[in-house]
């Protein structure tokens, strides 16, 4: 058998290529569990490309009881147990957790071989009309599935409606955008590993809601003789450990949990550890806060020291109340929560996984479509909608908006941005008196007509050609014409226009950009054949969708899978890139694609 000779690091290994080494992760299937383990397989293969790396996805108790409080069925331990058996059968070498989901006490026979790097341990604030905390009208519903966000946000704020809510991220914010809360709060950390931190409206400073145990940090774990630690021990950092030590000891000597509001932050800067911890009752009447500094090397005598001085102030008062009261709690039904289980199997798309490329604030109502219909959406955006790089050229045309004679949308995001900006130079609608308003489709016309605008045309057909066919040149001849768009747009909407003899003004009112969000969770359940269906609402999205993988598994990847366009330029983008498409609607529209994949599932049983 031959062998491998490489440094790596100053280590020097030793690898024989014919028996290659493989490790296997355990993690939670939701999308932030498969981006986190999907970051330590990464990082392993890149250390190593000797080693195999394969995911195995274990179903929790905490992603089968979605609509119970997590104090019902056995508070943290809920989203690690079946995980933790898996490594204790052997089923699995490494397991992937959020530090904030591991109970204190770890099963004998495993160990945390490693504690990474921190992200961002704050909580943070995601509302829908980008208002801080102590801006949000009296009486808005806050959604959080923790006690300890209640309590302290109630403590804060308590002319605030805290209400229970449960679901992974993608399906709080989807919660958000439907309006049954106004306001989430969130762990920063979450968002940013799945690519949405810029939904965090404000990052709430500990003073206002200190975060969770381990909130920020991985943990990951293995079995105690394992032969994988000293693969991963690289990922270790010594700095986050020692926080994550100090804060744990304090939650230990509170015998807290998630069914109980307790938080704690360590905080490292050169020799020494500042801890600061919090207990309170869930309805914030009552929040005891204490921090203590000492020498690192004693993170966790600090941590049992400040939680025997908040028990002497009335903590263990606190705590035991709480305790007693989460059965009824418990007991509740959670009326925000919704039904998170599948939907009644007479849908037409019930048990089919669809997965969303549009951008967020396009998508609502294509999800809530797929949603009512059965359908289990996963969101994939692949295009960020960003400002023009200067506003300056729009602006200017809108200063001299009354010397238009047409104004032409073709997206609903050009509708937008321009208003905004109409809006931000003082002008109003009034200001567009006289103007003949093109609108490329519906949605567009309908975000219009949202401004009580009335729209002169909107083509049978929802695409560029269209419009040119319903128009009449010597309509243009003379004219002058605005067309607000995104940038680098197909040219041959203002190429005709031109030749026809208007004057066409083409203006960036948007970018469209390629999201930072990682794929590699959308690339495992592909590959594990978890999904029915991709959807591509334009080119832009096909475009993105295949820059977002490496070139030569784009097309296998899709292969298992159903593939739906909204229309033929759409579809014959994603059949350039080697895609095929199963799927085009007789009407492009976000309705007519939702009945044609409703269609074609129909026509598959």
């Amino acid at each position: 058998m031959a062998s491998e000779f490489f440094l790596s690091d100053s280590v020097f290994w030793i690898m024989d290529c014919d028996e290659m080494k493989v490790i296997r992760i355990g993690t939670r299937g939701s999308r932030l569990a498969l981006a986190q383990a999907g970051w330590v397989k990464r990082m392993l293969q890149e250390r190593n490309p000797y080693l195999k790396v394969e995911m195995v996805i274990i179903k929790t108790s905490g992603d089968r009881f979605l609509t119970v409080p997590i104090g019902a069925i056995g508070g943290k331990g809920i989203f690690v147990k079946e995980i933790e058996e898996a490594l204790v059968q052997k089923k699995i070498d490494l397991a992937v957790h959020s530090m904030k989901d591991l109970p204190t006490e770890i099963p004998t026979g495993l160990i945390i071989a490693v504690i990474t790097e921190r992200e961002d341990p704050r909580d943070g604030l995601v509302s829908m009309d980008q208002r801080g905390l102590k801006d949000l009208p009296s009486g808005t519903r806050v959604g959080t599935g923790s006690l300890r966000r209640q309590a302290q946000i109630l403590h804060y704020r308590p002319d605030l409606m805290v209400l229970p809510i449960r679901g992974n991220i993608d399906t709080r914010l989807k919660k958000l955008a439907r309006g049954e809360v106004e306001a989430l709060i969130m762990a920063v950390a979450g968002l940013k590993r799945i690519g949405r931190g810029d939904r965090v409206t404000e990052y709430l400073p500990p003073e206002i809601c200190l975060s969770a145990v381990g909130q920020g940090a991985l943990g990951l774990e293995s079995r105690v003789e394992g032969p994988v630690i000293q693969e991963v021990a690289f990922l270790h950092h010594a700095p986050t450990s020692v926080e994550v030590s100090a804060e744990r000891a304090f939650l230990k000597r509170l015998g807290g949990g998630c069914q109980i509001p307790v938080g704690a932050w360590g905080c490292v800067t050169e020799d020494q550890i500042k801890l600061m911890g919090v207990v309170g009752d869930a309805d914030g009447g009552r929040l005891l806060k204490g921090e203590v500094v000492g020498p690192l090397g004693e993170a966790e005598k600090l941590g049992k020291e400040l939680a025997e001085r908040l028990l002497q102030e009335g903590a263990g008062e606190i705590l035991a109340a709480g305790r007693d009261g989460s059965v009824s709690e418990a007991r509740a039904i959670n009326t925000v929560s919704g039904r998170e289980g599948p939907a009644g199997e007479d849908k037409p798309l019930f048990g089919r996984h669809i997965v969303i490329t549009r951008p967020r604030l396009q998508a609502n109502s294509f999800v809530r479509e797929i949603e009512e219909l059965g359908g289990e959406v996963v969101e994939f955006p692949t295009i960020e909608i960003l400002p023009p790089k200067s506003y300056s050229p729009l602006d200017r045309a809108i200063q001299r908006i009354e010397t238009y004679d047409w104004l032409v949308f073709t997206s609903v995001n050009g509708v937008r941005h321009f208003f905004e900006r109409l809006h931000h130079m003082g002008r109003t609608i009034r200001d567009l008196k006289g103007i003949r308003i093109v609108a490329i489709g519906p949605e567009t016309a309908k975000g219009l007509e949202s401004f009580d605008l009335h729209v002169d045309l909107v083509p049978g057909e929802y695409r560029a050609e269209a419009i040119l066919q319903e128009l009449k040149p010597e309509e243009l001849n003379g004219k002058r014409v605005l067309l607000p768009r995104v940038a680098a747009a197909r040219d041959i909407l203002p190429r005709t226009l031109r030749e026809w003899g208007a004057k066409t003004d083409v203006i960036e009112a948007y970018r469209a950009a390629l999201p930072r969000s990682d794929a590699a969770w959308l690339h495992t359940l592909l590959l594990e054949k978890k999904l029915d269906m991709v959807t591509f609402t334009s080119s832009s999205t096909v475009i993105n969708f295949a820059r977002m993988f490496p070139s030569e598994v784009v097309k296998e990847l899709l292969t298992p899978v159903a593939v739906a366009c909204i229309g033929p330029i759409t579809q014959k983008t994603a059949e350039d890139k080697g895609i095929r498409v199963d799927v085009v609607p007789r009407e492009f529209t976000v309705g007519g694609l939702t009945q044609a994949i409703v269609d074609y599932f129909k026509n598959m049983r």
